[in-house]
């Protein structure tokens, strides 16, 4: 969150603090330290707001740290936190947030992007803790110096935690493919994980990509998945996944998009075929995003043919202007009808399903959840 400009004054922060209802935001626009006494103390006090954001606040230091992981053995509301960019801490910060959590089953979701003072040591320790806490079911670690040693000490926290079900690693630069490896052994077992992200990870490569199709073939648990961005995925990865959706029906949004920065022809008409013949195929995947992956005629040909086989997919974003490519527009104006048809023939099954009763495990489930078997949505979509 940026500056607001104008510093609180004491009054000013002590009236957010002691006035807040569900979520409290201080950030960078606060003067002086007599805030974090009275902040650590509402916590403790147990005061009703449930978020709290403190991203880019430049005065939050290891000392701080100590202080709120002190409050989150009493808190009994906060279920959300945020430190984004707030680089004044470091791992010994971390660690402490750390020991606090296994004293904390409330704290739900924690944001940790852009803390560049905090080391793969900090991050080991929060995912010790991980080992032993119920609660935390979104973790997001980003733009960060997270590496290989830490993205093991993650995976074995996966396999004994039963809460975490989304995972941000966003711009995580230095988790290579040993990373990766690591994470992806656990996910062929780890049934709780339900959302993944790698979006530009720039050491994310071939053989990377080819672990974690490893791990989609057997895993039943997983919705979502971001390789967006991942500019060392290549002909050679892309097919692994593509191989990997072919068997895999429980992804369900898949975002592969290119670096438009980089003109990105990454995983060439190879690959790009590749992921055309496993939506033939795929019954799970409702929205793609492949923008930026420049295509030719041939490989969009394949698309076409895909989604008039593929009644299942809803949202297919791809690129057309600034292709490098002369390409036929109609080919995507067919794409996008035949999408709409996919729209209208999920409504008329969600209506036909709500006629009738449905039993799961002898007992007859609620139309909301009928609804959620078809996978709703309002509205096809097809962007180029």
């Amino acid at each position: 969150m940026p500056s607001l400009g104008r510093k609180l004054t004491p009054a000013e922060v002590l009236e957010r603090i002691y006035g807040a209802v569900d979520e409290l935001a201080l950030s960078d626009n606060i003067d002086g330290d007599f805030w974090k006494v009275a902040l650590c103390e509402a916590l403790e006090m147990n005061r009703g707001f449930k978020s709290l954001y403190l991203s880019w606040c430049s005065l939050f230091n290891d000392e701080d740290c100590v202080t709120l992981a002190e409050a989150f053995k009493s808190t009994q509301t906060l279920t959300s936190i945020s430190l984004v960019g707030c680089g004044n801490f470091g791992s010994e910060g971390c660690t402490a947030l750390a020991e606090g959590l296994k004293n904390n089953q409330t704290l739900m979701s924690i944001h940790l992007e852009s803390c560049n003072g905090v080391r793969d040591g900090g991050y080991i320790a929060l995912f010790e803790a991980l080992k032993s806490n119920r609660g935390v079911t979104k973790l997001h670690v980003a733009c960060c110096s997270l590496g290989n040693e830490g993205c093991q000490v993650l995976s074995e926290a996966l396999e004994s935690n039963r809460s975490l079900a989304v995972l941000a690693l966003t711009e995580c630069d230095e988790i290579s493919q040993t990373g990766v490896k690591a994470l992806s052994e656990v996910l062929k077992r780890n049934e709780t994980l339900r959302s993944i992200d790698f979006a530009c990870c720039s050491q994310f490569d071939d053989e990377a990509c080819k672990d974690l199709s490893e791990a989609l073939k057997s895993n039943q648990a997983l919705l979502e998945l971001d390789l967006s961005g991942c500019r060392s995925i290549l002909g050679a990865g892309c097919k692994a996944l593509a191989e990997a959706l072919k068997s895999n029906h429980t992804l369900f949004q898949l975002n592969f998009e290119g670096c438009r920065e980089w003109g990105c022809h990454r995983a060439g008409e190879i690959g790009h075929t590749a992921l055309a013949e496993a939506l033939k195929s795929n019954r799970g995947l409702s929205r793609v995003n492949l923008r930026h992956l420049w295509m030719n005629d041939s490989s969009i040909e394949e698309f076409v043919k895909a989604v008039q086989i593929n009644t299942n997919l809803l949202t297919l974003e791809m690129t057309l202007n600034g292709s490098p490519y002369r390409c036929d527009s109609s080919k995507y104006d067919e794409i996008a009808r035949r999408l709409k048809e996919n729209a209208l023939f999920r409504f008329e099954t969600i209506a036909l399903v709500l006629e009738h009763a449905v039993f799961l495990g002898g007992k007859e489930i609620p139309d909301e959840l009928k609804v959620m078997i078809v996978r709703n949505f309002a509205t096809s979509e097809f962007q180029y």
